[in-house]
């Protein structure tokens, strides 16, 4: 029998060979939830990573920065803008991505791309928190054939 173990034997990319490490080391895991000192029956985790754990933020941060890449990769020409002399095309802090964009067609791109490659990693965009902000003229923005909402303001953690 082939284990998830023995599926990660001869991965060549460390992105590759990390990522299914930390599946297996995820892939059976169990919990005990404690309420008033008394622990409640063994429970198989179904999403998502142990609360608490130390390796959930840091592996958030590295599929994103991989994800990121890897759309960057599959776009036709440099994304974003230039701001400050330097070409800005993605923010990201915490769980929170701003896509920085020339047109609603480069949006749109890099929207469907984020999507396709979040999805390899189990991930999904939760739509109906997300938003298209523009500058400058009108039209909206789709992914997956869905309607972003318009955004009215951008929330900053820069104190004012």
């Amino acid at each position: 029998m082939v284990t998830r173990k023995d599926q990660c034997t001869g991965l060549h990319s460390p992105w590759t060979q990390l990522h299914c490490r930390l599946y297996v080391f995820y892939d059976d895991a169990k919990g005990i939830v404690r309420v008033d000192n008394e622990h409640t029956e063994e429970f198989p985790f179904e999403k998502g990573v142990r609360q608490g754990c130390l390796v959930s933020p840091l592996l958030f941060k590295a599929i994103g920065e991989q994800i990121m890449r890897e759309v960057e990769e599959r776009l036709e020409e440099r994304p974003g803008k230039v701001i400050g002399g330097r070409c800005m095309w993605n923010i990201r802090y915490a769980n929170d991505t701003t896509m920085i964009t020339r047109s609603k067609e480069e949006c749109s791109k890099m929207g469907e791309e984020l999507t396709q490659k979040s999805k390899e990693v189990r991930l999904t965009i939760n739509k109906s928190k997300t938003s298209a902000m523009t500058i400058h003229g009108e039209g909206s923005v789709e992914i997956e054939g869905e309607r972003l909402e318009k955004g009215r303001k951008s929330s900053t953690l820069a104190p004012t």
